[in-house]
């Protein structure tokens, strides 16, 4: 992911991302269904699309092709393949499938990128499709002039081609249709860094609690109207059999506007929050790696039969932050033993 290779650090960057990752476990813990999911998945992924993209770089061809390779796709191998003995062991172990057939139906998910097991693919370290969405953002990235004009062309076509496969409910092999939902975000972000929008200078921390009111209601309006559209499956809307994917867009960047300005408030760096901001792939795997063994025994399903959701809440805020808090000591492992598998190829190379 281009986040981690950028050279100049931009703290409110640092901070969204740190937020955004955070929803993210905290979403993975809460009930699937419930208007808060809802909330947090209007926008947490986006969110990342869109910074990955305001921190894009286009340099030469071939830097930008060792970057996809060393920092994306060896990232993305590792991970489902440490994850498959995980996934054989629920499969095969605790449900009774066979195993040559489940293991021939996870290589194949592996292969293409599964977001969701479907016969003949097995989905295997299911966050990993985000990692395959960032390899062909950056392809297409890659391969087109970055002005603004092929930017908005390329806006356009990606939002036509997007509503034409969620209408058409056409299927595409390794994650496209996600990555087809996610390119609009990828290029907001690139335009809003080509054109300059300093976000700081929109921002006032006197009427913050003003602009986070008046943007949550308006976002909650759109919601209930909408539905999700979850990127990671476009063509399984929830609770709206036909949503709007312009209103989804326009939720997305509400709820990406709101975290930014959040994040603005916070001037000061933060050794915790940097490491973990700047090590978005390897989160993604880790945290769905421990929360695997939190499943096993059930730990989720109990929080979530509390019934007093302040209590419910405060639990899984307290787990997820144990399970980012695991990470962040295993971030500074590899970062001294194994920087490849935290996507590190530079800092390897030096070595």
């Amino acid at each position: 992911m281009e986040v981690n290779g950028v050279s100049k650090n931009i703290l409110w960057v640092d901070y969204a991302k740190f937020f955004g990752i955070f929803l993210m476990v905290f979403g993975h813990l809460i009930i699937s269904g419930s208007h808060l999911y809802s909330f947090i998945y209007s926008f947490h992924m986006p969110l990342f699309f869109f910074l990955a993209g305001y921190l894009y770089r286009q340099k030469s061809k071939k830097e930008n092709y060792l970057k996809i390779f060393w920092a994306l796709l060896i990232p993305y191998l590792m991970y489902q393949f440490l994850y498959l003995p995980l996934r054989l062991f629920d499969l095969v172990i605790l449900n009774g499938e066979p195993f040559r057939t489940t293991l021939v139906g996870c290589l194949n998910g592996i292969l293409q990128a599964a977001t969701v097991s479907n016969a003949p693919y097995i989905l295997v370290c299911g966050p990993c499709w985000f990692i395959m969405v960032m390899i062909q953002l950056r392809l297409i990235a890659n391969v087109i002039k970055i002005t603004n004009k092929n930017l908005i062309l390329l806006l356009i076509s990606s939002f036509m081609v997007s509503k034409f496969l969620v209408v058409s409910k056409i299927l595409l092999p390794c994650c496209l249709n996600c990555t087809f939902v996610a390119l609009p975000y990828f290029i907001l972000g690139i335009l809003a860094k080509q054109n300059r929008v300093n976000f700081e200078k929109i921002h006032s921390k006197y009427f913050f609690v003003v602009y986070v009111f008046l943007l949550g209601f308006l976002m909650n309006l759109l919601l209930q109207h909408n539905g999700l559209v979850k990127i990671s499956r476009p063509l399984e809307p929830m609770y709206n059999s036909d949503p709007s994917l312009l209103i989804m867009y326009i939720i997305a960047m509400i709820g990406i506007f709101m975290v930014i300005l959040l994040s603005i408030l916070f001037k000061k760096q933060n050794t915790y929050v940097d490491k973990i901001s700047k090590n978005t792939l390897f989160i993604i795997f880790g945290q769905d790696f421990l929360l695997f063994f939190l499943e096993l025994i059930k730990i989720p399903q109990k929080i979530n039969a509390i019934n007093i959701l302040f209590v419910r809440y405060f639990l899984i805020s307290l787990v997820a932050i144990l399970v980012l808090g695991i990470c962040f000591f295993c971030i500074l492992f590899f970062e001294r033993n194994f920087p490849l598998i935290l996507g590190k190829y530079r800092y390897n190379k030096a070595k």
